[in-house]
């Protein structure tokens, strides 16, 4: 059935809801070119699209600062903010945006604890009222940039050889039981402008690449246009036996000029790093104290054409991933996440289950099971656990963010075989040629798995959900 009329419709929506009206109104009425105009709206049962407002408009609650918390969730401003009248609310989890551990409670174990440090484990046992939680930075840092990256830098420039970055022990072979070359990390030197490029100099910590190569950027921006260019290997970069220590490569002959330099790395030593054997995420992956990348002058110098500093003026660099080891000493307490006690309990809720995240690429499975074992345990309502939060800010690729999306949901299935799982969220969501699942945006209760192309790969890469 069509009714028609030439200024709006009122039709009964064939929904178990009472009568709901719904007012149609066309730009096109307001145009003086154009004339009267008709608006046809179909109203047969089979064609009706369900629309629920509970469902279909939402918000969120994102980190705060620590001195505001208080304020927010004051009476006066929770009743100000439910009478905006949105429907369900997500929890934003913002610590991965800044490259942070998250404590999502400041009760738990650290997996060493005589030191206080390594990787920590939330108690999953409800005790104290949780009001607050926080990130910790991570001292294995390979970024250079990131959302409040003030006083932040990567470790792979910052000209100290003491520091280190070091790599996600959770994409490697002991915990994916794949190959790692299946899922290679990579470090990326941004230059700034094109420079030329004939010699780098690696001072690998432990554990070093065994196989690695070193590529160069053809193209426009290799982040911003990925599809644009191409990765090509120097003719001297390519390693098959890497020893670790410092190694100098003459790349090429002849300089190269480009902007951006690539280490792409295969095959792991699976030496220990500075934090000991007792825990084998110490033992896996990739390590580097400081890379330097330049020409050689006629006289065979080395002009290396890195900045090296401590700090957002140093050579720009990005890595595949880090490890989140970390200690106690790296709290950052200016940023406040909403302890989920105070989340579900203060009304902000509306009483409607919420969409609720777990850590991902700063995190572990471990401490994502416990986190959701906490929450029923107080018998909270959720509708769905987003897993991660925009790993394509962080250049995260499809392929690393699967492997790990498929151990937390084994993780989190373990506690709740019902749990409904999705993710990721995204910070630009036109990467994603092909939604897979539901998309997952701020305020929306529905997540998604993406079919994306990546700065990483040359070729979109798909999984399920869980």
């Amino acid at each position: 059935m069509v009714i028609e009329t030439p200024l709006f419709t009122l039709a009964r929506l064939p929904d178990r809801r009472p009568w709901m009206f719904v007012v149609l109104a066309s730009a096109l009425f307001f145009a003086s070119s154009v004339g009267a105009q008709t608006v046809r709206v179909d109203i047969t049962p089979a064609h009706a699209v369900k629309f629920d407002p509970d469902q279909a408009l939402g918000s969120s609650m994102d980190i705060l600062p620590a001195n505001q918390i208080d304020r927010v969730y004051s009476e006066a401003i929770l009743k100000e903010s439910l009478s905006a009248g949105w429907g369900p609310i997500t929890y934003r989890q913002n610590t991965e945006l800044t490259i942070a551990a998250w404590h999502w409670n400041s009760s738990g174990t650290w997996s060493d604890v005589a030191h206080q440090r390594g990787y920590f484990t939330g108690n999953a046992e409800p005790k104290e009222f949780l009001r607050h939680s926080y990130g910790y930075s991570l001292p294995h840092r390979g970024n250079t940039r990131s959302d409040a990256a003030q006083g932040k830098y990567s470790r792979l420039t910052d000209g100290d050889v003491a520091t280190y970055w070091k790599s996600n022990p959770y994409l490697t072979k002991k915990f994916t039981g794949e190959e790692d070359s299946r899922n290679p990390q990579w470090v990326v030197i941004d230059l700034g402008t094109p420079q030329d490029i004939d010699a780098i100099r690696i001072a690998w910590a432990n554990p070093f690449a065994r196989k690695y190569a070193v590529q160069y950027w053809v193209g426009d921006d290799a982040f911003s246009k990925p599809t644009a260019g191409t990765w090509t290997l120097f003719p001297g970069g390519e390693v098959q036996d890497g020893k670790g220590g410092t190694a100098a490569l003459r790349l090429a002959d002849t300089p190269i000029k480009t902007r951006f330099v690539r280490i792409w790395m295969t095959q792991s030593s699976n030496t220990c790093d500075t934090h000991g054997s007792e825990d084998p995420r110490n033992c896996v992956g990739y390590a580097v104290n400081e890379i330097y990348a330049g020409n050689f002058t006629v006289g065979g110098e080395f002009i290396d054409a890195i900045t090296h500093a401590p700090g957002q003026n140093q050579t720009v660099t990005t890595v595949s991933s880090t490890d989140p080891w970390h200690t106690t000493a790296d709290l950052e307490p200016s940023r406040d996440q909403t302890g989920f006690d105070l989340f579900f309990k203060s009304g902000i809720t509306n009483k409607l289950p919420a969409m609720i995240p777990v850590s991902l690429i700063y995190g572990t499975p471990e401490d994502s099971a416990a986190e959701l074992a906490y929450i029923e345990k107080r018998g909270y309502p959720i509708s769905y656990v987003e897993i991660g939060e925009e790993p394509d800010g962080k250049k995260t690729s499809p392929e690393d963010y699967g492997a790990l999306y498929l151990q937390w949901a084994t993780a989190l299935h373990r506690v709740d075989p019902k749990l409904k799982l999705g993710g990721p969220l995204e910070s630009i969501l036109d990467r994603c040629t092909v939604p897979y699942d539901r998309a997952s945006t701020h305020g929306d209760q529905r997540p998604r798995l993406c079919r994306c192309v990546y700065p990483r790969s040359p070729r979109p890469a798909d999984y399920r959900r869980a």
